[in-house]
């Protein structure tokens, strides 16, 4: 049997449709099954099997929170809870359910199981970085992911150095000064980049010798590159040695001293 989709929204079959599966003309030779598809329970036009709050009346299928529950039968409405779970079936989600203090031990109102800081308050659960901790506990903000905390975070990759721009992964204490009109290693002025900081032989020459090092790694990555003997030639600080490194290497080739690598 064909069915064109509702323009009401259901997105099961036309009622009219639905009248004429349940009770078919006294001629037709079939025998139906009802799916469950034509159910519309709380007669939203919203096929019930689809329907984001199937007992209650909701055309807009309003779901603030995206968790798969309609605003209007979510029992936390202010946290995203899919499971909709209430331990105590009194039709408060375990989510927005504090009933002790020892729930919500930071009285933020952000229940313990929801809160992503559950011992700092922090109402408004702001998470620059995205990594599941708010801000207000979270010992590392770095939006950019490159080891490198706007504050200098005891948790990250890089404790004590701040991100003078944590907006940009290439930006950090330490990156190559390439000239791009940025202050790419946070010294406080643009494009100052000079030789002697890339050149680690000691002989204060760039040659054959760093050459070397970077063809014998060249594809190697690391999760703690600091450890690898290939390190100081990640020019880039990206934790591998590639075609980055191999191209700033060009760049300083030749260059000696204290000179400036930007024109």
């Amino acid at each position: 049997m064909n069915a064109s989709v509702s323009s009401s929204g259901n997105t099961g079959l036309e009622l009219s449709q639905c009248d004429a599966f349940h009770d078919p003309h006294v001629f037709a030779r079939a025998e139906l099954t009802d799916t469950g598809v034509c159910h519309d329970d709380d007669v939203d036009l919203i096929a019930s099997n689809v329907d984001n709050c199937p007992d209650d009346t909701n055309a807009d299928q309003a779901d603030a929170e995206t968790d798969g529950a309609g605003d209007l039968c979510d029992n936390c409405p202010s946290s995203f809870n899919p499971s909709q779970e209430d331990s105590d079936n009194d039709g408060i989600g375990d989510a927005c359910d504090c009933i002790s203090p020892l729930e919500d031990p930071d009285l933020d109102g952000i229940c313990t199981v929801a809160d992503n800081c559950p011992n700092a308050f922090n109402p408004t659960q702001g998470d620059d970085d995205g990594d599941g901790l708010g801000d207000a506990c979270d010992s590392c903000t770095d939006v950019d992911g490159d080891g490198f905390g706007l504050n200098g975070g005891a948790g990250c990759d890089n404790p004590g150095s701040s991100d003078c721009n944590d907006s940009l992964a290439s930006v950090f204490p330490g990156a190559f000064d390439s000239c791009d009109g940025l202050d790419n290693d946070c010294s406080g002025e643009i494009d100052s980049g000079t030789c002697d900081l890339y050149e680690f032989t000691g002989d204060g020459v760039y040659d054959g010798i760093e050459l070397s090092w970077l063809g014998r790694s060249f594809g190697s990555c690391s999760t703690t590159p600091a450890t690898e003997w290939w390190f100081p030639v990640d020019y880039d600080r990206n934790g591998c040695i590639d075609g980055q490194d191999l191209a700033i290497m060009a760049v300083i080739w030749g260059c000696a001293g204290a000179d400036r690598i930007c024109p």
